[in-house]
């Protein structure tokens, strides 16, 4: 039975952002907590230089870097081991409003038979909700976020961000599975679902959080993990193998937008994939393309340009604001003909794959704009937009020309990728395993280090 004033343990892994980790620490003293009790832990990734406890901060140090998964199992096995009644796990970078805790706790304590509580996650570049939870397409197997003006309060998962759990639920179901990074929280709540009950939204929880737009070394995790989900909803080869050619796909895009390095990355993660080596943190290759700083990105553009009446300027409030300042700078420094225009989306599966031969065509016919500043996204609609295309992410830029070859480039990536495809397809159902927790104190827990 629950105590009046209910106890929730706070875990937060984080590896080298201090900074993020400082503001969360400040946010996190000036939460609504009437009629709760708080404990902090902080799971140190082996971060350098360490973090430092503080103001009754509990830190767990691990010996090497476990990723997402890895630092939150440290810190449930920890949370576990004492008397508590709800854990709440908080990405590092995350930013919380003043009733982000209470109100999931109260929405938990309402409805006893939910495992767990999500926040909704709000973008703070624009203070506009962008996640309310996420689904999994039963017919392509990707993961998509739950519209915030949508009636579904109980989704397939919520976000790891900010995400309340009971205590008796983790000791019936067990911890993440150990995949490092991507598609565990997912993973997870699906397993907390079919063990313990299910999931829910409370929409008066709000955290900040920053989209992931473009990722970089993550696009490995995102295509070796992303089949778990499917197996675990046991939707068949059928959906392992859309799912596989999405991935596919996005090696083609990634070679028209003149990054084979991170092509490479999906090849990687789908051929570990095909292999059953979904645990662990891997081996992905690095990425090796120059990035060049955000605050060039004006100056090259109009160097390069120059007075051309035909540069086309993306323009998006929904990237961080160094990203738009780098834009607004670009835009400032072309020519008066300039035009800023906003890129249509699609977000069918079928609008994907017709916009994907479009973006082909046009590097075919040649028939395109000179020059184009773009945010770097996977989608089909900044392939190769122009002949001389600038990709503006949030850690910088990379310019790249455009040529024909580049079509036999992407040809020859998505090839190498059918082939793993086809294998991931044929290899039967893999569902990374949730670890159980043992009833005594964890091995691990006998090496952390407490300060």
């Amino acid at each position: 039975m629950m105590r009046t004033n209910p106890m929730v343990t706070v875990i937060i892994p984080v590896f080298n952002r201090p900074d993020e980790l400082a503001a969360l620490l400040v946010d996190i003293r000036q939460l609504h907590v009437d009629g709760l009790e708080i404990k902090v832990l902080v799971v140190d990734n082996s971060s350098t230089p360490p973090v430092i406890a503080h103001d009754g901060i509990r830190v767990i140090r691990l010996s090497s870097n476990t990723g997402g998964s890895g630092g939150f199992n440290a810190g449930l096995r920890a949370a576990l081991a004492e008397d508590t009644d709800f854990l709440w796990l908080l990405d590092s970078d995350v930013g919380l409003y003043e009733r982000s805790l209470v109100e999931l706790v109260n929405h938990a304590c309402s409805h006893p038979d939910l495992a767990g509580v999500g926040s909704v996650l709000v973008n703070p570049s624009n203070g506009k909700v962008y996640e309310a939870g996420g689904r999994i397409d039963r017919r392509w197997g990707h993961y998509l976020p739950v519209d915030p003006n949508s009636e579904l309060d109980v989704p397939d998962y919520a976000a790891a961000c900010s995400l309340l759990v009971r205590a008796e639920a983790v000791r019936s179901s067990g911890l993440m599975p150990q995949i490092f990074l991507n598609c565990d929280d997912i993973l997870w709540c699906l397993a907390l679902a079919r063990v313990a009950g299910p999931i829910a939204i409370e929409r008066e929880s709000k955290v900040t959080h920053p989209p992931g737009l473009f990722p970089g070394r993550g696009r490995y995790y995102q295509a070796r993990n992303g089949f778990g989900p499917i197996d675990a909803l046991r939707l068949g080869w059928r959906v392992r193998f859309r799912r596989a050619l999405l991935e596919c796909g996005r090696t083609t895009g990634l070679a028209l937008m003149g990054r084979r390095d991170l092509a490479e990355l999906h090849i990687c993660g789908l051929r570990d994939a095909a292999r059953v080596m979904m645990t662990g943190q891997g081996d992905p290759p690095v990425p090796k393309h120059e990035i060049m700083p955000l605050d060039e990105l004006g100056g090259d553009v109009a160097a390069v340009a120059g007075a051309s009446d035909a540069v086309l300027i993306e323009s998006s409030e929904t990237v961080a604001s160094p990203t738009r300042r780098a834009l607004a700078d670009a835009l400032s420094r072309v020519s008066h003909n300039e035009r800023c225009w906003h890129m249509p989306q699609s977000r069918p599966v079928g609008g994907l794959w017709r916009n994907a031969i479009l973006a082909m065509i046009r590097v075919l016919s040649g028939v395109r704009p000179p020059y184009a500043v773009v945010i770097a996204r996977d989608a089909p609609e900044v392939w190769a937009p122009a002949r001389n295309t600038w990709y503006v992410a949030a850690d910088g830029y990379w310019m790249h020309v455009s040529r024909r070859r580049d079509l036999i480039v992407g040809l020859r990536v998505f090839a190498r990728a059918l082939r793993h495809a086809l294998r991931i397809a044929v290899r039967g159902p893999a569902i990374p395993p949730c670890e159980m927790i043992e009833t005594e104190t964890a091995p691990d827990m006998r090496a952390e280090l407490e300060r």
